[in-house]
């Protein structure tokens, strides 16, 4: 992770993905809707079960609200495979090795108000398919409050019918689900 002065520092992107060589911390980054970029990795099991995570209580946005298994920034100069793996780590406890992240798609969120931020950004999604108890998973108190493993068409119901308590990911969702089912429905 790249830090100056306890700072996050992200490279900042143009409106098609590419680096503009310029760096910024994390909050200006947010404050002026600058372009970066974030992971975001689904852990899923054999069951057909996804891994959420209630996101703490006292986090700046979506506080207490369930969301992806791990997610986070892309700090500057990092690639994209590293941070998942780190995120999964730092988040969850759990060590992968650099093959077992699947990368799925890029979405890219045009500007949007999360708080007092203005937010866009371009989420590399990843999937990881780990058979793991809850209770073998050491959780990041400053960041997330609980996980729960739930069936994969679970969790797609509560979106389509907008569940206040999940953080939206309209896209993300969309494309997830599809290929869930593909993987499942096959079976």
């Amino acid at each position: 992770m790249r830090i100056k002065n306890n700072v996050e520092l992200l490279d900042i992107l143009d409106e098609d993905g590419n680096f503009t060589g310029e760096v910024r911390t994390r909050k200006e980054a947010h404050q002026l809707g600058l372009w970066h970029r974030t992971v975001h990795v689904w852990v899923n099991n054999s069951r057909g079960q996804l891994l959420i995570q209630q996101r703490a209580f006292d986090r700046e946005t979506s506080p207490g609200k369930w969301d992806i298994s791990a997610a986070g920034h892309i700090s500057a100069g990092r690639d994209s495979q590293s941070s998942a793996l780190m995120e999964v780590n730092e988040e969850l406890g759990i060590s992968l090795d650099p093959g077992e992240p699947e990368f799925l798609f890029t979405v890219k969120r045009p500007m949007r108000r999360v708080g007092d931020y203005n937010i866009q950004d371009f989420n590399d999604v990843y999937l990881v398919k780990k058979d793991i108890e809850v209770a073998a998973i050491t959780l990041q108190e400053e960041e997330v409050a609980e996980i729960l493993w739930i069936p994969f068409v679970r969790l797609e119901e509560r979106v389509n019918a907008n569940d206040p308590t999940l953080v939206e990911h309209p896209e993300e969702y969309q494309k997830l689900f599809a290929l869930l089912h593909e993987r499942y429905d096959a079976q």
